[in-house]
């Protein structure tokens, strides 16, 4: 079955998931709580009081990061690189494949190849397209609609510049950056999640390798449960809300039961007010 939570900043929707997560657990259940990097530290923390004080065993429970899942399923069925490039390496990179088609560009020809700041750039904005799915051939394809032009310009030579890049990156490197990918296409391949109750919490979004790792986990787990950000209809978050929630859905295989759990202002004015305070400023 899969469950979806939804409510604005401070309505509860992390308090509802632990303890979801606590009954799963003390029904004996195989449980993966999926959080943002950011936020693993304290949800171990809140957990870990949470079900000391309840008595419900965490044996069972592991709670990680798309990067940490990623990881762990590298360790079951392989995949675990060790041969992982830093942002140094990849601006070396960067020159390199600056210097062997320079003078096939148009927008960014004549580039200086001295200047490290527009090398980072460049490193910034193809760590960008990499993680967003944009590969060389949509790039090529959305420069070819448009013709003549400066974005025509800019977007050809993205394409010429990110294939090049990635030639020479995955000659000799990983990317951790691809890792989501490569955890992706690894899950195509193995029931990972049978037999498991998966709950993400924390997420405003996610990123299309991401999308496709929630899809698996749907067709695969015994049940998903997710959080999600509402933000109302006035808040500047409402679009990206609400396009997390279609895409989520569109994700749902045929015949899957949908449960939908909405929780109200009142839920959370006790316990975060500051969170939905400042939500509030930043939407009005």
């Amino acid at each position: 079955m899969i469950t979806e939570i939804t409510g604005a900043a401070g309505s509860g929707k992390s308090s509802r998931i632990y303890n979801l997560v606590g009954e799963s657990l003390s029904r004996g259940r195989s449980v993966f709580l999926v959080v943002p990097e950011q936020t693993a530290v304290n949800a171990e923390r809140r957990l870990s009081v949470y079900c000391a004080e309840r008595g419900i065993p965490t044996a069972e429970l592991e709670i990680v990061s798309f990067r940490r899942l990623a990881n762990r399923v590298f360790r079951e069925y392989g995949g675990l690189s060790y041969r992982y490039i830093g942002p140094g390496g990849k601006a070396v990179i960067a020159w390199r494949v600056l210097c062997q088609v320079g003078d096939a560009l148009r927008h960014w020809r004549g580039v200086s190849l001295s200047d490290i700041s527009t090398i980072n750039a460049m490193c910034a904005q193809l760590d960008e397209l990499r993680s967003s799915g944009i590969s060389p051939s949509v790039l090529e394809k959305a420069a070819a609609a448009l013709g003549d032009g400066a974005l025509a310009d800019k977007l050809s030579d993205l394409a010429l510049i990110s294939s090049a890049y990635g030639a020479l990156l995955s000659a000799d490197y990983d990317d951790p950056k691809e890792d989501i990918t490569r955890l992706a296409d690894l899950l195509e391949e193995h029931d990972f999640f049978r037999g498991k109750d998966v709950f993400l919490d924390s997420f405003y979004g996610f990123t299309p390798d991401e999308f496709r790792v929630i899809g698996r986990i749907m067709r695969t787990a015994d049940n998903l449960t997710v959080a999600l950000q509402e933000a109302g209809d006035s808040s500047a978050f409402h679009d990206s809300a609400l396009d997390t929630e279609q895409r989520l859905r569109r994700l749902i295989p045929y015949g899957e039961r949908l449960r939908t759990e909405r929780l109200g202002a009142a839920d959370g004015t006790a316990r975060a007010p500051g969170l939905r305070e400042l939500t509030a400023r930043l939407c009005s």
